[in-house]
């Protein structure tokens, strides 16, 4: 009898095997193998494990026998967590109607390499503000995705969280007005007429816009003629 234990990824196909047995109380003897190999090295469950030279020895091994020098059971290999160091994000822009904060991945650590070979595995990161409003202490998450040919035996970086993060208000322009400049005294200061110019600086996403308009107002510094 043996047991085979699940292990985490580590880039070979080396497995670690137990063995049980029936033997009598008080005789000495060694249950060993020449070597236990999963059949990939990849992660998954119910993975095949070869057991081979499985042989006896010590003091009783002559009054024991073995049904086969090779056998078979099953474990799994579960993917391998990795660490990153913390991104570089700009926590601060202007309103620009998204959610995305310019975000760049730290270095990942945990990359399996055997001998000078490293597993094939990148990472990119995505920063999101929780809304795309103006305001300050906005929530920003950064979240990682795996990519690369290794990518499927590890588990990727757990997501990083700033509550400081802020978006400012846009300035928009306009365009000169259309004002009468000159009118007949009447005790007010306000301009007989004004029209505002165009804006220009609206966000656009897409094909929407937002909503905003303008109204221009006029007054002269005195009432006086």
């Amino acid at each position: 009898m043996f047991d085979i234990s699940n292990k985490t990824y580590d880039g070979n196909r080396i497995a670690e095997v137990i063995f049980t047995d029936n033997r009598l109380t008080g005789d000495e003897l060694t249950v060993d193998k020449t070597a236990a190999t999963f059949d990939t090295k990849d992660v998954g469950s119910g993975k095949t494990v070869t057991v081979t030279g499985v042989a006896i020895t010590g003091t009783d091994a002559g009054n024991y026998s073995l049904t086969s020098s090779t056998v078979t059971g099953t474990a799994s290999i579960t993917a391998k967590q990795l660490a990153i160091a913390d991104p570089t994000i700009t926590k601060s822009k202007e309103y620009d109607k998204t959610l995305t904060a310019n975000t760049t991945a730290g270095t990942l650590s945990g990359i399996v390499s055997v001998g000078s070979i490293a597993d094939v595995v990148t990472v990119l990161a995505s920063g999101t503000y929780s809304t795309s409003t103006v305001g300050t202490g906005k929530t920003i998450t950064v979240a990682y995705t795996l990519d690369g040919a290794d990518k499927d035996n590890y588990i990727k970086p757990v997501d990083k969280v700033y509550t400081d993060g802020e978006i400012t208000a846009k300035q928009l322009t306009i365009a000169d007005p259309t004002i009468t400049k000159t009118k007949e005294y009447d005790k007010t200061v306000a301009v007989s007429s004004i029209t505002a110019g165009t804006l220009s600086g609206v966000v656009t996403v897409g094909s929407v816009a937002d909503v905003v308009t303008v109204l221009a107002t006029g007054t002269y510094s005195t009432s006086t003629v």
